[in-house]
Order: C-alpha cells, then structure tokens, then sequence
C-alpha cells in the first residue's frame, strides 16, 4: 500500500485505513486463537460473540473516523526519508537581525544568502540556503517568522539533509556591524566552529565569517574552491543594490510578480553590472508579458556573468541559449551543469520543459522531474510539473495525487489550490475545479491567475452569467492590477456570447483606468488591439496602435495591428511598407538582434499570405526557426491556417486547428482569448468540410452559430457560417 500511495495511485488515507484494520484484526485474531487453538469440533461462546463484534463495531467505527478526519494541511515530515547530502553538507538558516535601523530589516534572511552563496565556492561542501530554507520553514508552518525558531533549527537541518546548520545574529549598527556565527552538528547538537567579525563593509565581514567558519570547522578537509573570489565580486559591491534583489526574491517567491519587477529593476539601476538581478528581472518580465524586456534582460545578465559563481553562470548561459533558439545548445548547457554539480534540481526542471516543448510528454521528461524528488522529497514545483505531464499523459488520477502532496507541502499557498483547480477540470469535475479556484483566490485576492482559470471554466461549460458573477468583487477591486484583469476577464465573457460592443466597453475600461497597473495596461491593450482587429475595426485598431508603440516600443505589436490591417483591406503595398518598418527597428537596435530572425520569417509569412502566394506561406512556415509540432509549423495560426484552407488541404488544416488555437493571430504562445476560439471553431468546420468529414463540420458550425447566434454576421472571418452549415445540411 505504502508503494501505491508513494507512485500516486492512491491516496494517504486508505493506507491509513488499511493500517488501522490491520491492528483491529490482529486483535480480533487473538480472540479467535484463544477460543479455537485445540483441534477438534469447538462451539461459539457467547463471550467470543461479544468480543468479535466489538472489534468489528471499533473496526467500521474507527475506519470512519480515519478515512474522514480533519489534518492540519501539513505533511508529517519525520516520517519522510529526507536525502542525505553527506558530512561536508551546511544548511544557511536565517539569522537574528538586532539592528535597529528598519531599513535593514531585509538582512535576516539576506546575511544568509550571502552566506551560502560564499560557501558554496568552497568545492568539498554542500551548501543549502536561501529559497529552499524559507521554503521548509513554511512547510512546517513557520512561514511568517523572518528566523528559524530555535526548537525547529535541528528539524529543518534534517529536513534539508544537511549534517551541519549555521545561524547567527547580526549586531550593532548599520555603519558597524557585527556579525556573531555558529556552526553545528544538527545530529550531536555539538558546535564545530564559530565567528565573530566586525566592520563597517557587509560583504567584507560575510567573507571573513565564511572563511573562518570553513578554516575552523572542516580545516584541510576543505579543497581550496576554483577561483574563489570576494562575495561582492559574485554578486554586487552595492548594499541598497542586493537589499531590493534580496526584496525582490521574496515577493516572487510569493508570485507578487509585480512587486518583485519594481525591486529588480530598483537593484539594476543601482548597479547595472549585477548578473543576478538582471537575471531574475528577465524571468519576472516574462510572466508580466514583457518578452522583449525579458531579452534584454537575459543579455545584460550574461554579459556580466563574471559577477556570479559557476553554478549561476552554467544555468544562466544555458537558458539563454534556449530562448535564443539554440535548443540543442542550451540542452548541452543545461545537461554539463547537472553533471558539474549532481544536486542541481532547478536546471532538470527547465530541461524536463525544454524537452516538453519538444517532443511532448517525452520518458525523459517524466524521468528529470523524479530526479528532482529523488534528490530532494519536498521539492514542490517538481510535484507541480510532474503533475502537469501525467496530465498530459491522461493520467488525471495519478497527476491528482502528486497535486495533493503538493498542496499538503505548501499550506496557506494559493498555486497549489490553483493548480489543483487545472487538474480537476481537465478530469471534467468543474465545480470541484472551481471551489478549489475560489479558495486560491481566498487566500490571496491578488492572485489573478486563479481567477483566469475560474472563468474559463466557467466559459468552458456556456455558463456566461455564472463568470460574469464570479468577476463582480474583482471589477471594483482597490488594487489596480486585480481590477484591470477582472475588466479584461469581463470582456472574454462578453466575447464568448457574441457581445461584441459589451466586451469592447469593458476592454477599453481596462485600458483607459486612471489608476493602471503597468503590466497589465500593455496586456490589456494588447487584447483590445487585438479584438479589434479580428472584428473588423480596423480604424480604432490603428489609433490606439501608437499607444503600444509607446509603452513596449521594441515588441512588434504595433507594426502588426499595420500590417494586418493593411493586407485584411487589401491595401499589399502598405502591409509591405509596415511589415519592412518592423523588420528595419529590429535589425537596428542591439537590444532585439536575437528577434531579428524570427521577426524576418513572421513578416515574410504575413507578406506571401495577402499576395496570394499560399504555398510559398506552407514553405515558409515549416522553414522557420520556431517551427515544430507534428504539422512541422507551430505558428502564426491565422495566415498559416487560411493557407492551407485556401489550397483545400483539409486534412493538413484540421491536425493544425491546435497549433492555430495556441498561437491565433499574435503568433505569441499562450494568447488564448474567447474570439481567436470560436473564431477557429469556423476554421475547424471549413477544414472537416475539405477533409470530407461532413457530420464533424456541420457539428463544429452548429457549435459556433448556437454560441453566437445572429452576431455570427459581424465577424468577417466567419461571415459565412450560417450559408456553409445550410449548404452542407442540404
């Protein structure tokens, strides 16, 4: 039983079950043995009766008891076999801040990063700190305190795998610090060495501290590190510079993505060599939509790169050679840093995406996500995307399971609860789905992918009303980044029922708040130019373009709203104009040079569709650099799609009805929006209609017309609908 629960083929509680009739049982076989241990015909005594049926009474009773019973949402951590990272292993814990300047309350938790990020130059150690000691502490219910409580240091050294914790206090004043360390045995309680240093320079003090801490506790155990440096020299010689990265860290460890932009980009504007906070900059810009920024700052954090140890530099070069498009280099990357260092987790979970995105739900990615486990049983993002490919695998009980553990391991955290929520309406449980999308959302209202995944849910089963209701609180919200989504949200709704004008009012409320979240005014906007071109508004499309242009002036969307606007009205010359405009700002600006390429095969795709040339676009398409999926082009859906139809190669044109569903017109992954949808519901009818399947396109046409009814007729790209069901129904 405990390896089916381990596999995630059943849960924790008929374990439990199983255990506690197993301890009934042993009793009542006892009793049976006492009555009916000779040979022989024996007769049932009534005692026997009364004693066995007492045992059974506590076996249904207690079987109830255990299957049913309340848990305080965390997980019994001793009784999980923690990995070992052997006798040379340090686990940083969060030290003691006695200064009292307010302003630098930040270094509790910064003083140890700080530390483990010197250790861990010394080759002969394991060192375990920042994110993954803040990670325990909450797993163990001790998420708001800044330190370790003294009584739990011990457990989350075990829990951490480490044989040695070092904690500390920091004294004096913000001019004199004085940093007072200890280093123990977490299995003997015995203290291997300790220091005390004092100065007015923080990263001096933390090297001296570092030093001698090695020198005392581990002497010629310790292999001198290659190239040791200064800490300063692996991270930034400015202290305001690594308090708002040390910030920023923390608010998106709490997915505050927005809070974390602003310190990351205070932390580069204080020092702009600083490789870390460009680095973790890069990653905030891109959940914020920003893939240009997120370039930009990728390239400011390799070419520092010498500001940062071995292990930060393999991992940053190898995700960048990624996103530039060198797949098969950054996998090499990625795979040498995993051989450099054997308990590097975050760099298999990036390869395990990096070969998702490839070839799907591959073994291999199966296998780099339970290495993860392996090597750390509380990691939880690794049950997260673990969970995701069983999912993708069609094995929804399984992926349930491992959501279960990770909502377990992360009490008081809204991404599990979210994550649940996917998991459970992929298996069809709606509601269960969405109460779990509320209780994310309860725990933190600022949680706004929750409240994505709850409306399309609700979107999914026709229930317009029930997202309209659930947005109401969100609309009016204080918090300007919260009400702009739940606007741009209301407007999906709108759009699913064929409101068109409604969803407009509330798209351009979003865009026009007098009191915008930054991020999401460019996402906001980015819809609405988009919803207008799809619709056929192409006028106010082109005036609201320069907007775009002046808040992300490097992404493209505004040469795009041009050029399709341009070529949907037939107008080649100036499509071509806008399109070569875009591909000139590229090729110009240093900062976007790893766009270009891409940039070229987008443009020339759009150009050959509104020339006609239809089969130079399929070329084009498969040619491409971002071109893969089983159709050989995942991109651009529309003018790919409309090709194909327009050559009548139907069959080709239904395999990329998905391909186009993920891409729409934008051409930029994951831009699911409610027009682009039922949009290619139409082009999935015409592409069964090619194909011969004639039963699948009228139910596919019937499916757009029940859903938009009579507003069918004002979208020109599906106009003519109604006129090809009736045709095919004749």
């Amino acid at each position: 039983m405990g390896f089916f629960v381990e596999q995630g083929y059943t849960g924790r509680t008929i374990l439990d079950v199983v255990l506690f009739l197993l301890i009934v049982g042993f009793f009542a076989m006892l009793v049976i043995v006492w009555y009916h241990g000779e040979g022989g015909r024996q007769k049932v005594q009534r005692l026997e009766v009364v004693l066995l049926a007492t045992c059974l009474a506590v076996a249904l009773g207690g079987s109830a008891v255990v299957a049913t019973r309340a848990t305080d949402g965390r997980v019994a951590f001793e009784d999980r076999a923690m990995v070992d990272l052997g006798d040379r292993s340090v686990a940083v814990l969060p030290f003691e801040n006695g200064l009292p300047d307010g302003s630098m309350a930040w270094l509790d938790r910064g003083i140890a990063e700080l530390l483990a990020t010197d250790l861990a130059q010394v080759d002969s150690l394991r060192v375990v700190g920042g994110q993954r000691i803040i990670d325990l502490m909450r797993q163990i219910g001790e998420g708001e305190s800044r330190i370790v409580p003294e009584e739990q240091r011990s457990r989350v050294t075990r829990m951490a795998g480490a044989r040695y914790m070092l904690s500390g206090r920091i004294a004096g004043s913000g001019d004199d610090v004085v940093l007072i360390a200890s280093l123990v045995d977490a299995r003997t309680g015995e203290i291997a060495a300790a220091a005390r240093q004092q100065g007015s320079d923080i990263f001096a003090v933390v090297d001296a501290v570092s030093a001698q801490l090695v020198a005392d506790a581990f002497g010629a155990r310790a292999e001198p590190a290659s190239g040791t440096a200064s800490i300063a020299d692996l991270t930034t010689t400015n202290l305001e510079a690594y308090a708002e990265y040390q910030r920023g860290r923390e608010a998106r460890f709490l997915f505050d993505f927005p809070e974390a932009l602003v310190h990351f980009q205070r932390a580069v504007e204080i020092d702009s060599t600083f490789a870390l906070a460009h680095f973790q900059l890069a990653g905030v810009q891109v959940q914020q939509g920003d893939f240009v920024g997120s370039a930009e700052s990728l390239r400011l954090a390799r070419e520092h790169l010498t500001h940062a140890t071995e292990r930060d530099r393999m991992f940053i070069e190898g995700l960048g050679t990624v996103i530039e498009g060198d797949i098969d280099g950054g996998e090499a990357r990625l795979r040498e840093l995993i051989r450099r260092y054997p308990d590097e987790k975050e760099a298999r979970i990036v390869l395990a995406s990096v070969k998702r995105g490839r070839e799907g739900s591959s073994p291999e990615v199966a296998e780099l996500i339970e290495e993860t486990l392996r090597l750390d049983p509380l990691y939880t993002i690794g049950y997260n995307e673990l969970a995701y490919t069983e999912v993708r695998r069609g094995n929804h009980d399984s992926a349930l399971a491992l959501i279960e553990t990770y909502v377990r391991l992360e009490p008081g955290e809204p991404n599990p609860l979210d994550s649940r929520g996917e998991v459970l309406e992929q298996m069809g449980l709606h509601d269960r789905a969405r109460e779990s999308f509320r209780q994310a959302l309860d725990l933190d209202p600022t949680f706004t992918i929750a409240l994505r995944h709850l409306v399309a849910s609700h979107l999914g089963q026709d229930d317009v009303p029930g997202a309209l209701e659930e947005l109401r609180p969100y609309a009016e919200s204080g918090n300007p980044r919260v009400r702009m989504v739940a606007r741009s949200l209301e407007a999906e709704a709108h759009f699913w029922r064929g409101d068109f004008e409604m969803g407009l009012v509330a798209l351009r409320a979003a865009v026009d708040d007098p009191d915008p979240d930054p991020g999401q005014q460019v996402n906001s906007l980015r819809s609405l130019l988009f919803a207008l071109l799809q619709l056929g508004r192409y006028d106010e499309a082109l005036e609201r373009a320069p907007r775009m242009a002046e808040l992300t002036p490097l992404e493209g969307s505004a040469e795009l709203v041009e050029i399709v606007s341009a070529g949907e009205r037939g107008d080649v010359a100036g499509m071509s104009r806008a399109s070569d405009r875009m591909v000139t700002k590229f090729r110009e600006n240093p900062n976007v040079t790893q766009f270009l390429e891409v940039t070229i095969a987008m443009t020339e795709i759009w150009k050959a569709y509104y020339r006609g040339e239809h089969e130079r676009v399929i070329e084009l398409a498969a040619a491409a650099p971002f071109a893969r999926g089983e159709t050989g082009m995942e991109l651009l859906g529309y003018p790919v799609m409309r090709s194909l139809l327009e050559l009548g190669r139907g069959e080709l044109a239904v395999s990329h009805v998905d391909v186009a569903r993920g891409q729409g017109i934008t051409g930029v992954p994951n831009q699911w929006d409610s027009l682009t949808w039922r949009i290619l519901q139409y082009y999935e009818g015409r592409a069964r209609e090619l194909a011969g399947d004639t039963a699948d396109a009228i139910a596919v046409y019937r499916e757009l017309i029940d859903g938009w009814d009579d507003a069918v007729a004002e979208v020109p790209l599906v106009a003519d609908a109604p006129q090809r069901l009736a045709a095919l129904q004749g």
